[in-house]
């Protein structure tokens, strides 16, 4: 008995290798010659025990041992002349390659898989590269605002007669009230405006001085409104229109 499964066992070791690059219907035609074999000396062994099951049995060792290597990774090619051909390895790149799951039937073009993969990648690139872009004018408006508020404060250091400690008190990012962070893609500009609207305070001749500078509830997108509160009692309104003038 134990010679009998040595011999199966050789000849399984050595019909192994030689499937692997074969057609696929080579490969079925050898797994049913392997299960016939086995058949045949699982009766011889098992007649006196009356094992009537022995041709099952056979069919699952063998099923086992190549159903996986024989029935997965089967490929369809197409060569430039139409002629197409079925096998176990993957066809040449100069051929059109469709890959086939004989378990579920499925069915996927190589070069249509290929092009998919090749056009995602470029969109993450694409959206990598975005998102890259975004972050740096993101830091350059930061610089900018900081670099406008800067210039404010200096302006009220310089001249403290005109204005109050905190009469344009700094736009911070992070730190913004609800009215502000709704057009903080602008801070750069609403703290140039900011200035601007406190010169054009101080120019009418009826504010002597500063208290506070602020955007204005009144602004809309598009169209941005200060306010300068003035020591005197007197509040004006200035939108960019008119700072640009």
């Amino acid at each position: 008995m134990r010679d009998g499964f040595a011999s199966l066992y050789l000849l399984s070791t050595r019909l192994k290798p030689r499937l692997q690059n074969r057609p696929i219907f080579l490969n079925l035609m050898a797994v049913m010659f392997f299960i016939i074999m086995l058949s045949s000396y699982l009766k011889i062994i098992y007649k006196r025990m009356e094992m009537k099951s022995a041709q099952i049995i056979a069919i699952i060792v063998a099923t086992a041992l190549y159903s996986g290597h024989c029935l997965a990774g089967v490929f369809k090619c197409t060569d430039e002349w139409g002629k197409t051909s079925y096998q176990s390895d993957p066809c040449a790149k100069e051929k059109k390659a469709i890959e086939m799951d004989i378990k579920t039937g499925k069915q996927t073009d190589l070069a249509d898989e290929e092009n998919k993969q090749a056009l995602e990648v470029e969109l993450k690139k694409q959206q990598e590269l975005i998102e890259q872009q975004l972050a740096e004018l993101e830091g350059k408006r930061k610089v900018d605002a900081a670099q406008q508020s800067a210039q404010n404060q200096q302006l009220i250091k310089d001249n403290p007669i005109q204005y109050s400690a905190y009469a344009i008190p700094p736009y911070l990012s992070g730190k913004l009230s609800e009215l502000v962070e709704k057009y903080e893609d602008r801070l750069p500009e609403i703290e140039k405006f900011r200035r601007l609207a406190a010169f054009k305070a101080l120019a009418t001749g009826e504010c002597e001085r500063v208290e506070a500078d602020n955007l204005s509830k009144k602004s809309k997108t598009g169209l941005l409104v200060f306010s300068v509160d003035c020591s005197s009692a007197k509040r004006f309104y200035f939108n960019e229109t008119e700072l640009q003038e």
